[in-house]
């Protein structure tokens, strides 16, 4: 009789989808969509963790069913996927999310970094020494640039990424919590060298230009502070010559037009010598699609490849001019070791990008121009950037400070009584 008690009280458990309290149980959401929800004890932290799933089940028999096998297939595999395993999926879903760039660099950390040295690993089993031990032996390699040690920067940005990854693991219910809160990483000292290109070797940059549209380029990156890959992506439609200004607002970083970041999306006024050399470009880029005709692959762009398809690599770009400028070594005195006879080696190895710092700390100077209005024409998302990283000298706002104070004191009026 008992036996029968316990069969019919387990049917209409079943069919009311409940399960023993506190384990979790079925919810239905609509036609053939159960919710499963179940708590498990994770066994190494003793910690409970409430998982939720979405099933297609006819019944609510069926969802229970179901609730089961992901029941005991979340247990064998709670905290024991390896980090590359989760890596890949952790790739595979910010591929959609993040920008070309931002995702080749987590590709990068991850491939030449962590996984070859926690690659193999349980997630559980991963520790805040761990996490120390590679950021160690990554400060005292030679993976730098030029096989040079990293600078502080760059480590710091590589256990960035690896953060990141872990959290997303403890979003995703793989871990409880992350080792990291409890890693003793030594902050970002914040010195950061800001170099300004000096104006003499801005115009022997000009002057290494070996056509019109290198030095239309130059120009943008001067007066505009934009980006190479912005600059490929500038369409013959985003400039507005009645007003003197242009849109940004696409990218071609590596051969493909994506769109910006919101904060990076603006609209730039610029002096009338540069929209002379636009307008010049835009008229050679039709001649070359009349001559070209159907071969011609137009997507509107102001600087593309011959053929009209975005350019691919800015950085060959970037260093065949800047080599040509003499800003930095050739390669005939870089392969022999600087035995060329050359004075390469005392060249100042200049980037365009500091052209862009150079542009902000200009800019800065003057007490007229607000930070907020150099940090619309950089790009960038926190004005904190362009104060930190862009800005060589006191901001304007400090600037005008001193003058306000200058101004009421009068120091520049009285006499001293000590001459």
């Amino acid at each position: 009789m008992s036996s029968t008690s316990q069969i019919l009280e387990g049917c209409i458990m079943a069919r009311k989808g409940k399960n023993r309290h506190g384990l979790g149980g079925v919810i239905h959401r609509g036609k053939n969509n159960y919710q499963v929800h179940f708590t498990i004890i994770d066994p190494e932290t003793n910690r409970a963790k409430r998982k939720f799933f979405r099933v297609n089940a006819e019944t609510q028999r069926d969802a229970l069913a179901q609730k089961r096998k992901l029941e005991e297939q979340y247990k064998r595999d709670y905290g024991r996927n390896t980090v590359s395993d989760l890596a890949q999926q952790w790739l595979k879903m910010k591929k959609n999310l993040l920008a070309t760039f931002t995702h080749d660099r987590y590709v990068s950390a991850m491939d030449t970094i962590w996984l070859p040295e926690l690659g193999r690993k349980q997630i559980s089993k991963i520790t805040d020494q761990d996490i120390e031990r590679v950021l160690e032996d990554y400060a005292n390699s030679n993976k730098g640039q030029g096989g040079s040690k990293p600078k502080e920067w760059t480590v710091h940005g590589q256990y960035r990424v690896f953060r990141t990854f872990l959290n997303w693991c403890v979003k995703k219910k793989h871990i409880p919590f992350s080792p990291h809160e409890t890693a003793d990483i030594a902050p970002v000292s914040g010195e950061y060298e800001i170099r300004t290109v000096p104006k003499e070797w801005v115009d022997k940059l000009i002057d290494a230009c070996q056509n019109h549209e290198e030095k239309t380029l130059i120009m943008l990156y001067c007066y505009a502070g934009l980006r190479l890959s912005e600059a490929f992506g500038i369409q013959m439609t985003d400039v507005d010559y009645d007003n003197n200004q242009i849109r940004i607002h696409q990218q071609s970083p590596k051969g493909k037009l994506t769109d910006l970041k919101a904060h990076n999306k603006k609209t730039i006024g610029l002096p009338q010598e540069v929209l002379e050399l636009l307008k010049q470009q835009e008229l050679n880029m039709r001649e070359k699609k009349l001559e070209l005709g159907v071969y011609y692959k137009d997507n509107n762009l102001m600087f593309c490849e011959p053929n009209g398809m975005p350019k691919k690599n800015p950085h060959t770009f970037s260093r065949k001019i800047r080599m040509r400028a003499g800003w930095i070594p050739c390669n005939r005195c870089v392969s022999n070791k600087f035995t060329s006879g050359h004075d390469c080696a005392s060249r100042p190895k200049y980037h365009l990008h500091e052209l862009r710092h150079t542009l902000g700390t200009v800019l800065a100077s003057n007490p007229n121009v607000s930070l907020f209005t150099i940090q619309k024409m950089l790009g960038h998302k926190s004005i904190r950037t362009t104060e930190q990283f862009y800005i060589g000298s006191v901001t304007p706002d400090q600037r005008e400070a001193t003058k306000i104070m200058e101004g009421y004191y009068k120091t520049n009026n009285k006499k001293s009584k000590l001459s």
